[in-house]
């Protein structure tokens, strides 16, 4: 299973996930009913079926991970932990995290090889794993507003100790595809490691908006 490709939603691709549920939490207090709350805390969590490369069958799909998300919000940043539960056999071949996607201009990389502010429309990352295993921040800016994004990752939780990360490969990156750059935290690289049924994978950190 490739990551990437879990969320194929266009309209000339076939869906290769579904959000099986979403619960939602204000101080506490699960939400049910439709209605404007208001709190302090909101929590949020995701609960996603992915399926595999082979088990894609239009009609027939059949779900092999189970992804849960749960984001807990308080003021402008938002805690992020993810769990995957293996539901049978499979090969997990490129995973990433803490995605972000267009809008910021720049991008800097916090204990990488360069901390100096790049623009996101061109390739860059924080350096080889061997080289700067402690790179865990990466800040992104909008230019003309001077608004920044601080996304962190726990480089010593679960997937965050990269254990199947390869030490010439990058924690942090960004590829630009045309105009728009993507950021992403790196946990396996065209890189297949296989996984038992019943095995739990987990990763944490935040997104700070400032």
């Amino acid at each position: 299973m490739d990551r990437r490709s879990t969320y194929h939603n266009r309209g000339d691709r076939e869906p290769t996930a579904r959000t099986n549920k979403v619960r939602l939490f204000v101080d506490g207090s699960e939400i049910t009913t439709n209605g404007t709350y208001f709190g302090d805390e909101i929590e949020l969590i995701v609960i996603n079926d992915i399926e595999g490369y082979n088990t894609h069958q239009v009609g027939n799909q059949r779900y092999i991970v189970e992804e849960r998300i749960k984001y807990k919000i308080v003021g402008t940043k938002i805690d992020v932990h993810g769990t995957n539960l293996i539901k049978e056999n499979a090969e997990l071949k490129t995973y990433y995290a803490m995605q972000t996607v267009g809008f910021y201009d720049q991008i800097k990389y916090l204990d990488s090889a360069n901390e100096s502010f790049v623009v996101t429309t061109a390739n860059s990352d924080s350096g080889a794993k061997s080289l700067y295993p402690l790179s865990d921040t990466r800040i992104l800016k909008k230019v003309s507003t001077g608004e920044e994004l601080v996304v962190w990752f726990d480089n010593f939780y679960g997937l965050g100790k990269r254990d199947y990360l390869l030490d010439t490969q990058a924690l942090l990156a960004t590829y630009a595809y045309g105009s728009i750059g993507k950021t992403y935290t790196q946990i396996l690289l065209e890189n297949p490691i296989n996984f038992n049924a019943g095995d739990i994978l987990n990763w944490k950190g935040y997104y700070w908006f400032k």
